[in-house]
């Protein structure tokens, strides 16, 4: 007998406690699509399977948690009724990143949520239960397993914010669906945990990190000219990116005086001595 169920409770974590904050809102499911939005301040909720177990009723409705109460929003177009689909934030974006999902047959759609709207986006196959996180230092989503087909895999995707790239590391963890992962700022490295194995009685307690050997690096050389405030500005990396050949690196300048008009120029070069023919500092 099929004896397991929803419910329609929504939790919060403070850090030291779970707290309940409201009872009603969006109809008891599972497995659905639950990311914070960036662009909004404020978690969203899509699709989901509804029922008991086993149940082939599939959500097509968007909600968002603001100030401990749902509001169902009315948004158009949206992607199809699913569940078990990857789901992720891109906070340097202001995006959030589905793909795949089942309805009655697998789903090989991407849609991406730009806080006002939805739109389809390259896909990267028919995937089920994806673990996936955003790695800040190189701005990419990684996602690694899944179900593909009824069959469990152990590809390793990035999303570079327009298209899905596979990558193929010279370890990996094996096949699984449905497990954890995170990026851990501490080390810079994501970390993925446990999982699914093909066999319906497997499941793994492993922990794997994801990283690139060749870390990228920099170095601030010299520095700028002192402003009103007699301060001179400084220059870093944005959120703890790094430069990345063939990415976006963003910067940041700190330290600019209080006015109507500030002007700040730079060069960008690869060489600590010279610019432009110009000895450095200038």
């Amino acid at each position: 007998d099929d004896v397991a169920i929803t419910h329609t409770d929504t939790w919060e974590w403070n850090g030291s406690d779970w707290h309940l904050i409201a009872t009603s809102g969006p109809g008891a499911r599972a497995v659905a699509a639950f990311q914070f939005d960036f662009a909004n301040g404020c978690p969203v909720l899509f699709g989901g399977m509804g029922g008991r177990a086993q149940s082939s009723l599939r959500y097509r409705d968007m909600w968002r948690l603001m100030n401990g109460e749902w509001q169902q929003m009315q948004v158009a177009p949206l992607p199809p009724a699913l569940s078990g689909a990857m789901f992720c934030s891109d906070p340097d974006r202001g995006e959030i990143v589905l793909q795949g999902g089942w309805d009655v047959v697998p789903i090989n759609e991407c849609w991406i949520w730009s806080g006002t709207a939805w739109r389809s986006a390259p896909t990267r196959g028919f995937f089920e239960h994806s673990a996936s996180a955003y790695d800040p230092m190189r701005r990419r989503i990684v996602a690694f397993g899944g179900v593909v087909n009824g069959n469990r895999v152990d590809e390793t995707w990035e999303w570079s914010g327009s298209a899905w790239i596979r990558r193929t590391p010279g370890s990996s963890p094996s096949a699984r669906s449905g497990s954890a992962m995170v990026f851990d700022p501490q080390i810079g490295r994501m970390m993925l945990f446990g999982g699914q194995l093909q066999d319906p009685m497997g499941r793994v307690d492993e922990v794997w990190e994801y990283f690139h050997f060749a870390l990228s690096s920099y170095d601030p050389f010299g520095q700028g000219c002192p402003g009103s405030n007699a301060q001179p500005p400084s220059l870093r990396n944005r959120r703890g990116q790094l430069p990345w050949v063939g990415e976006v690196w963003n910067l940041e300048v700190e330290g600019i005086p209080a006015s109507v008009v500030n002007v700040c120029f730079g060069l960008i070069g690869d060489s600590r001595t010279s610019a432009n023919g110009l000895p450095l500092p200038l």
